[in-house]
């Protein structure tokens, strides 16, 4: 009986912290100075990314985002469902990434979250770029 409390428990923390996508929260990650996407791991493709992360990826919209064919790589598979199954615990995953837009190698530091977009748990992953030094001025 314990045990079950502790689940239900568990549970109701993680639908309390977990984020969805909605139109407040879209106008929020648009104007995010960092590129921001939603990665589905169960489509095994991006399913929206702001104004940043199209520009990163060489996309000119979402819908063109949403229709790429996204090529991941069984290890990548492997990993990205690692990070669900912390995600799912209300954890968030930092990492290190060498991504490959329009096939020109960008590393970044990708931090990764969790979702619910379009009623799929999904990854928000936020990427910074690691090989600009950090600047001391206000924009």
């Amino acid at each position: 009986m314990r045990k079950e409390r502790e689940k239900e428990k568990e549970a109701l923390v993680l639908t309390i912290e977990m984020l969805k996508f909605d139109d407040n929260t879209r106008v929020l990650l648009e104007t995010l100075c960092i590129p921001a996407w939603i990665l589905d791991p169960q489509k095994k493709k991006m399913v929206w990314g702001n104004p940043k992360a199209l520009k990163l990826l060489g996309k000119g919209s979402v819908e063109e985002l949403h229709a790429s064919d996204t090529k991941m790589s069984e290890s990548t598979l492997i990993r990205v469902a690692s990070y669900m199954k912390k995600i799912e615990q209300g954890e968030s995953v930092t990492e290190q990434w060498t991504l490959y837009p329009n096939g020109k190698p960008v590393t970044m530091k990708l931090t990764c979250s969790g979702i619910v977009y379009d009623g799929n748990f999904c990854a928000l992953v936020q990427a910074n770029h690691m090989e600009q030094p950090v600047s001391n001025e206000v924009s």
